[in-house]
Formats: structure tokens, sequence, C-alpha cells
């Protein structure tokens, strides 16, 4: 991070074998100029991407962490990242996804003001769905208040209800991305629409 906004290369940051900062290319969904993405491995069907050394083990059980949630731990280390940017860096942001295993605004950090996420919620295809729909708007409600309208995007998955079955399938509901981006509009800044 520091050599990122230092406007060192990779290799002048110490990381030889780095070709360069993912998506430092602009525009890219991950990072804008005054950004950097701080993420940790997200979760599958097979990992839930927690540490399980026994620091991270004690520090659940002294937080209380839910089963497969580390919101009050992998927070704890981005807030400490945007601190220390926010005093070297003025007007540089840390960004992240709210996303597994962090989806969960924290409630033992103070989370800074220079942090921009990118909430992670399923989209359109929720719109027929009245409750899920609600959930999901709360979600970035939460995230909107903290974070501001502004910092707020959104990641979401307009075709994953396909699974892998029927990979490529274009969207078939653009009524229903209509009503969507309406519901978020008061919400977020906008939406990057992974079409997996």
């Amino acid at each position: 991070v520091d050599g990122y906004f230092s406007g060192k290369t990779p290799q002048e940051a110490g990381f030889p074998n780095l070709r360069g900062y993912i998506g430092s290319s602009w525009p890219h969904p991950w990072n804008y100029p005054d950004e950097f993405m701080i993420d940790p491995m997200d979760h599958s069907d097979a990992e839930d991407g927690r540490c399980r050394c026994d620091r991270c083990q004690n520090t659940r059980k002294k937080l209380g962490c839910p089963p497969g949630d580390d919101s009050e731990i992998i927070w704890g280390f981005i807030a400490d990242i945007a601190n220390y940017v926010n005093k070297k860096f003025p007007g540089k942001n840390i960004t992240t996804l709210v996303y597994p295993p962090k989806h969960k605004m924290p409630k033992t950090i103070k989370l800074p003001k220079n942090i921009r996420v990118r909430v992670c919620i399923p989209g359109a295809r929720n719109i027929n769905f009245p409750d899920k729909l609600k959930q999901n708007l709360n979600t970035v409600k939460i995230w909107s208040d903290h974070c501001g309208r502004e910092n707020t995007p959104l990641w979401i998955y307009q075709c994953i209800n396909f699974g892998r079955f029927l990979p490529g399938v274009p969207d078939s509901y653009p009524h229903l991305m209509n009503k969507y981006l309406q519901n978020i509009k008061p919400l977020a800044a906008g939406a990057f629409n992974e079409k997996s």
C-alpha cells in the first residue's frame, strides 16, 4: 500500500516478481486512482478463506466471531491500514469487498472514513423475492450510511443463478434490472454487473 501510494513500482516496493498492481490500470472495477484494494481470499464451497492459526482461533473466541465470519478480525486489519494511509497519504482510500468471510459491519472496530466498499449481493434476480431483496437493500443501506452513497458501489451477480450449468447465458430480464436500479439509486454509487 505504501509503495503504491508513494508511486513506486512493485519492484521498488520490494516485490521483485510482481509485474504490476492488480487493478492499477484505470478504469477497472477494482481500483480507482485514489484507492488501493485489500481483500482476503474469499470463500468457496470447499474453503471459507479463514485462517486457522492459533492466534486467529483465540481471537475468534475472544471476539465471539460467529461460524464462517471473521468480520471483527479482518475489518480490524483493514482499519489499521486505512488509518495509516489517512495519516501518510491524506485523500487516499482503502477499498474492499463486503463479501464473506467479512460481510458484516464490525461491532468492535471503528472504521475510518477513508474506507470504500463494494457491496457484493445478488442484484436484480432478487426483485421477485421481496424478503431477499429487502435483506440485500438493508445490507447496502448499512454500508451506505457509514461510507456515504458515493463510496458504496455494488458488485452484483446477475446470472449466477444459472450456476455453472448454462455459462455465458445473457441477461434475460432487463425489466428487473430497471426496477433494481431504481431501488439502489438512493443507496449506492452504481453497480459492476458480473455475469458469472
